[in-house]
Protein backbone atom coordinates (compact mmCIF):
# COMPACT_ATOMS: atom_id res chain seq x y z
CA UNK A 1 0.00 0.00 0.00
CA UNK A 2 1.31 3.58 -0.95
CA UNK A 3 2.19 5.68 2.23
CA UNK A 4 0.46 8.47 2.28
CA UNK A 5 3.30 11.62 2.38
CA UNK A 6 2.86 13.97 5.62
CA UNK A 7 5.13 17.13 6.57
CA UNK A 8 7.47 15.71 8.98
CA UNK A 9 6.61 19.28 11.30
CA UNK A 10 3.30 18.44 12.48
CA UNK A 11 2.10 15.97 14.93
CA UNK A 12 -1.00 13.57 14.34
CA UNK A 13 -3.62 14.90 12.40
CA UNK A 14 -6.02 17.09 13.74
CA UNK A 15 -9.54 17.90 12.62
CA UNK A 16 -9.30 21.61 12.87
CA UNK A 17 -13.19 21.83 11.92
CA UNK A 18 -14.32 19.32 14.21
CA UNK A 19 -12.44 21.34 16.72
CA UNK A 20 -14.36 24.60 15.97
CA UNK A 21 -17.65 23.24 15.18
CA UNK A 22 -17.42 21.59 19.11
CA UNK A 23 -17.27 25.13 20.29
CA UNK A 24 -20.50 26.72 19.07
CA UNK A 25 -24.25 25.05 18.74
CA UNK A 26 -25.35 24.92 15.16
CA UNK A 27 -28.24 27.23 13.73
CA UNK A 28 -30.27 24.96 13.63
CA UNK A 29 -29.68 23.48 17.38
CA UNK A 30 -29.66 27.29 18.57
CA UNK A 31 -33.06 27.65 16.97
CA UNK A 32 -34.41 23.90 18.13
CA UNK A 33 -33.17 25.41 22.26
CA UNK A 34 -34.79 28.66 21.64
CA UNK A 35 -38.03 26.95 21.20
CA UNK A 36 -37.81 24.56 23.68
CA UNK A 37 -37.29 27.29 26.47
CA UNK A 38 -39.64 29.58 25.28
CA UNK A 39 -42.16 26.73 25.58
CA UNK A 40 -41.13 24.82 28.67
CA UNK A 41 -40.63 28.40 30.35
CA UNK A 42 -44.36 29.16 30.11
CA UNK A 43 -45.42 25.95 30.87
CA UNK A 44 -43.32 26.46 34.59
CA UNK A 45 -44.57 29.81 34.79
CA UNK A 46 -47.83 28.55 34.72
CA UNK A 47 -47.60 26.22 37.26
CA UNK A 48 -45.33 28.40 39.52
CA UNK A 49 -48.14 30.97 39.71
CA UNK A 50 -50.38 28.52 41.12
CA UNK A 51 -48.27 27.75 43.56
CA UNK A 52 -47.90 31.18 44.51
CA UNK A 53 -48.57 31.35 48.77
CA UNK A 54 -46.79 27.66 49.16
CA UNK A 55 -43.28 28.14 50.85
CA UNK A 56 -40.46 27.90 48.36
CA UNK A 57 -39.62 25.13 49.97
CA UNK A 58 -42.51 23.03 48.69
CA UNK A 59 -42.48 24.71 44.62
CA UNK A 60 -38.41 24.06 44.55
CA UNK A 61 -38.43 21.41 42.11
CA UNK A 62 -40.22 23.98 39.89
CA UNK A 63 -38.33 26.70 41.14
CA UNK A 64 -34.97 25.00 39.90
CA UNK A 65 -36.20 23.94 36.76
CA UNK A 66 -36.98 27.22 35.74
CA UNK A 67 -34.11 28.61 36.95
CA UNK A 68 -31.79 26.64 35.15
CA UNK A 69 -34.27 27.72 31.80
CA UNK A 70 -34.08 31.02 32.57
CA UNK A 71 -30.14 31.04 33.67
CA UNK A 72 -29.41 29.30 30.16
CA UNK A 73 -31.75 31.84 27.92
CA UNK A 74 -29.85 34.25 29.73
CA UNK A 75 -26.56 32.96 28.61
CA UNK A 76 -27.41 32.53 25.08
CA UNK A 77 -28.82 36.42 24.90
CA UNK A 78 -25.87 37.85 26.49
CA UNK A 79 -22.57 35.61 25.68
CA UNK A 80 -21.36 36.14 29.35
CA UNK A 81 -18.71 34.23 30.99
CA UNK A 82 -19.50 31.88 33.49
CA UNK A 83 -17.88 33.92 36.37
CA UNK A 84 -19.37 36.94 35.45
CA UNK A 85 -22.54 35.18 35.28
CA UNK A 86 -22.71 33.50 38.51
CA UNK A 87 -21.45 36.93 39.59
CA UNK A 88 -24.21 38.99 39.06
CA UNK A 89 -26.47 40.97 41.28
CA UNK A 90 -29.86 42.77 40.58
CA UNK A 91 -28.14 45.96 40.85
CA UNK A 92 -25.79 44.89 37.93
CA UNK A 93 -29.18 45.09 35.52
CA UNK A 94 -29.71 48.52 35.14
CA UNK A 95 -33.44 48.75 33.16
CA UNK A 96 -34.07 52.43 31.44
CA UNK A 97 -33.76 53.80 27.91
CA UNK A 98 -30.76 51.99 27.09
CA UNK A 99 -30.69 48.86 28.95
CA UNK A 100 -27.70 47.58 30.14
CA UNK A 101 -25.89 44.18 32.26
CA UNK A 102 -22.53 45.81 34.06
CA UNK A 103 -20.15 42.96 34.37
CA UNK A 104 -16.49 42.46 35.55
CA UNK A 105 -15.08 40.54 33.43
CA UNK A 106 -11.26 39.20 32.51
CA UNK A 107 -8.50 41.58 34.08
CA UNK A 108 -10.91 42.79 36.76
CA UNK A 109 -12.63 44.96 33.78
CA UNK A 110 -15.51 46.89 34.47
CA UNK A 111 -17.56 46.61 31.28
CA UNK A 112 -21.25 46.58 30.03
CA UNK A 113 -23.31 44.06 27.75
CA UNK A 114 -25.38 46.32 25.16
CA UNK A 115 -28.68 44.01 25.36
CA UNK A 116 -30.74 43.65 22.85
CA UNK A 117 -34.25 43.97 23.53
CA UNK A 118 -34.80 39.68 23.43
CA UNK A 119 -32.02 39.72 26.23
CA UNK A 120 -33.30 43.09 28.24
CA UNK A 121 -37.15 40.90 28.17
CA UNK A 122 -35.54 37.47 29.27
CA UNK A 123 -33.72 39.32 32.32
CA UNK A 124 -37.01 41.34 33.21
CA UNK A 125 -38.65 38.37 33.07
CA UNK A 126 -36.65 36.30 35.32
CA UNK A 127 -36.87 39.60 37.83
CA UNK A 128 -40.63 39.07 37.63
CA UNK A 129 -40.50 35.43 38.88
CA UNK A 130 -38.09 36.20 41.54
CA UNK A 131 -40.50 38.66 42.75
CA UNK A 132 -43.54 36.18 42.37
CA UNK A 133 -41.87 33.52 44.73
CA UNK A 134 -40.31 36.58 47.37
CA UNK A 135 -36.98 35.95 46.65
CA UNK A 136 -34.86 39.21 47.27
CA UNK A 137 -34.39 41.81 44.33
CA UNK A 138 -32.08 43.78 46.87
CA UNK A 139 -29.38 45.60 44.95
CA UNK A 140 -26.69 43.33 46.53
CA UNK A 141 -28.35 39.73 46.02
CA UNK A 142 -27.81 37.53 42.95
CA UNK A 143 -29.80 37.62 40.23
CA UNK A 144 -29.36 34.09 40.22
CA UNK A 145 -29.65 32.62 43.08
CA UNK A 146 -27.89 28.37 43.95
CA UNK A 147 -28.22 26.99 47.23
CA UNK A 148 -29.34 28.32 50.25
CA UNK A 149 -29.90 32.03 48.73
CA UNK A 150 -25.78 32.18 48.05
CA UNK A 151 -24.63 32.76 44.52
CA UNK A 152 -24.86 30.20 41.69
CA UNK A 153 -21.74 27.94 41.38
CA UNK A 154 -19.87 27.44 38.58
CA UNK A 155 -20.72 23.28 38.82
CA UNK A 156 -24.36 23.95 39.29
CA UNK A 157 -24.92 26.13 36.38
CA UNK A 158 -22.64 23.77 34.24
CA UNK A 159 -25.25 21.14 35.70
CA UNK A 160 -28.49 23.45 34.92
CA UNK A 161 -26.68 23.91 31.37
CA UNK A 162 -26.07 19.95 30.44
CA UNK A 163 -29.46 19.18 31.69
CA UNK A 164 -31.64 21.50 29.71
CA UNK A 165 -29.26 20.74 26.50
CA UNK A 166 -30.33 16.95 27.44
CA UNK A 167 -33.75 17.35 27.87
CA UNK A 168 -34.17 19.26 24.53
CA UNK A 169 -32.80 16.62 22.93
CA UNK A 170 -29.53 18.22 22.07
CA UNK A 171 -25.87 17.07 21.93
CA UNK A 172 -23.44 17.58 24.54
CA UNK A 173 -21.97 20.89 24.58
CA UNK A 174 -19.02 22.54 27.22
CA UNK A 175 -20.78 25.50 28.96
CA UNK A 176 -18.46 27.67 26.88
CA UNK A 177 -20.36 26.97 23.88
CA UNK A 178 -23.20 29.19 24.94
CA UNK A 179 -21.03 32.41 24.85
CA UNK A 180 -19.43 31.53 21.32
CA UNK A 181 -23.02 30.52 20.33
CA UNK A 182 -24.13 33.80 21.44
CA UNK A 183 -21.23 35.44 19.40
CA UNK A 184 -22.68 32.99 16.20
CA UNK A 185 -25.98 34.73 16.80
CA UNK A 186 -24.84 38.37 16.45
CA UNK A 187 -22.35 37.27 13.67
CA UNK A 188 -25.23 36.00 11.87
CA UNK A 189 -26.97 39.09 12.12
CA UNK A 190 -24.65 41.70 11.60
CA UNK A 191 -22.28 40.02 9.66
CA UNK A 192 -19.43 42.08 11.25
CA UNK A 193 -16.78 40.64 13.50
CA UNK A 194 -16.24 44.01 15.17
CA UNK A 195 -19.77 43.93 16.39
CA UNK A 196 -19.22 40.31 17.56
CA UNK A 197 -16.04 41.53 19.87
CA UNK A 198 -18.02 44.37 21.37
CA UNK A 199 -20.83 42.44 22.34
CA UNK A 200 -18.46 39.45 23.61
CA UNK A 201 -16.22 42.39 25.16
CA UNK A 202 -13.07 41.06 23.57
CA UNK A 203 -10.20 43.42 23.81
CA UNK A 204 -9.58 43.41 20.06
CA UNK A 205 -10.81 41.78 17.07
CA UNK A 206 -7.98 38.93 17.10
CA UNK A 207 -9.56 36.47 18.83
CA UNK A 208 -12.87 37.30 17.67
CA UNK A 209 -11.45 36.43 14.05
CA UNK A 210 -9.69 33.23 15.46
CA UNK A 211 -12.50 31.70 16.96
CA UNK A 212 -15.30 32.35 14.04
CA UNK A 213 -12.98 31.66 11.43
CA UNK A 214 -14.28 28.78 10.18
CA UNK A 215 -17.92 30.32 10.24
CA UNK A 216 -17.03 32.24 7.47
CA UNK A 217 -15.51 29.23 5.18
CA UNK A 218 -19.06 28.70 3.39
CA UNK A 219 -19.35 32.22 2.40
CA UNK A 220 -15.45 32.37 1.25
CA UNK A 221 -16.68 29.18 -0.86
CA UNK A 222 -19.29 31.17 -1.98
CA UNK A 223 -16.96 34.58 -3.03
CA UNK A 224 -14.49 32.03 -4.45
CA UNK A 225 -16.65 30.50 -6.86
CA UNK A 226 -17.78 33.73 -8.58
CA UNK A 227 -14.36 34.07 -9.74
CA UNK A 228 -14.22 34.71 -13.13
CA UNK A 229 -10.35 34.48 -14.31
CA UNK A 230 -10.00 30.13 -13.46
CA UNK A 231 -11.06 28.13 -16.48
Amino acid sequence: MARRPASKALSPIRDVAAEEEAKFLKMNEIARLSAYLAREIENLSGTLISTLGVPIERASPIWRGLRALCAVRVLLRTGLRRFEFCALTCADFEDGAEPRLWTVGKGARRHYVPLPAQATEAIREWMNFKHGVGESADPGAPLFCGREGEFMSFELLRQDWARVLRDAGLPTYRLHASRHSAGLIVLAATGDLHKVARFLRHEGTSVTQRVYAHVDAGELRRELSSVRIWP
